[in-house]
């Protein structure tokens, strides 16, 4: 069977509450191509009713904390 999915957090989430990262759901059910998390998609166990508002991080380096 399949590992876990692991989904990254929101950057700007609390550790206490994190949050899925709507940026990361919308780049891997795309252009990121991550078959294991469009499967997730598919079978209802996770939402991707996401809109992305402006701007997006160029990179995942640009939400580390400086």
């Amino acid at each position: 069977m399949f590992e876990p999915l692991r989904i990254m957090a929101c950057h700007e989430t609390p550790t206490t509450h994190e949050l899925p990262c709507v940026g990361w759901i919308a780049h891997q059910a795309g252009e990121g191509n991550n078959v294991r998390l469009r499967m997730a998609i598919a079978q209802g166990s996770v939402d991707a009713n996401v809109e992305t508002v402006g701007d997006q991080h160029s990179s995942f380096e640009d939400t580390l904390p400086r």
